[in-house]
């Protein structure tokens, strides 16, 4: 495995032992959404079916200024508007359920925003720095659960103190399906102990610890 792969899966990992980016979600039963019944509020419920970052992602490629990954769909990454296939949600089953809903928005941004925190990683950063600007632009339904979404994430840019990415966002056909922007400032996070310097392949650590993770 190259260096840069196993330093931006340390990061990632990090990521998920902090559990800075976990959204935990309370149960919400599918047959009670199907009668119409909700036991949250309109915000509550906004929040609680929009998305949860999960350790499935899985970073398979990562040279200096690129990540490609993916993600398999589940249940708690999706919304409840579905994909016009049905007008009403009355007395579905939970597999049909799970045949209509599709990827909530709010997983394809934070996927952005994590992505394009590994993007900076790869150019040796531990510590990412910070978010000043960040969007999302949605091109088709993203996929349904079951479904995997590819991402590849590429580091437009990287000076002293702003670093720029934007990520492509694809289904298994291969469709452009959402891109993102994510702007960050990395002024302070240049100088972090556990930064490494990368050969420019990405295959070697030239300065730093390289720390095999699992």
């Amino acid at each position: 495995m190259a260096a840069c792969l196993r330093f931006t899966r340390r990061v990632w990992k990090s990521f998920v032992e902090n559990k800075g980016l976990l959204v935990f979600l309370a149960p919400y039963g599918i047959a009670d959404r199907g009668r119409g019944h909700s036991r949250h509020s309109s915000s509550q419920d906004m929040t609680l079916s929009a998305f949860l970052i999960v350790q499935q992602l899985q970073i398979h490629r990562a040279v200096p200024g690129c990540v490609e990954s993916s993600l398999k769909i589940e249940q708690s990454n999706t919304n409840r508007v579905g994909t016009g296939k049905v007008s009403r949600a009355i007395w579905l089953t939970k597999v049909q359920w799970k045949s209509v809903i599709a990827v909530h928005g709010g997983l394809v941004l934070s996927l952005t925003d994590t992505l394009g925190s590994l993007a900076v990683a790869t150019k040796g950063h531990y510590m990412t720095g910070v978010s000043t600007d960040i969007g999302t632009s949605f091109v088709r339904p993203a996929g349904r659960v079951g479904d995997v979404l590819y991402a590849k994430t590429t580091l437009t840019g990287m000076g002293k103190q702003l670093a720029y990415t934007r990520t492509d966002f694809k289904n298994e056909k291969g469709d452009l399906v959402a891109y993102g922007y994510h702007t960050k400032y990395v002024g302070k996070s240049s100088v972090h102990e556990k930064n490494v310097k990368l050969s420019e392949d990405g295959e070697k650590v030239l300065e730093g610890e390289d720390i095999h993770v699992e």
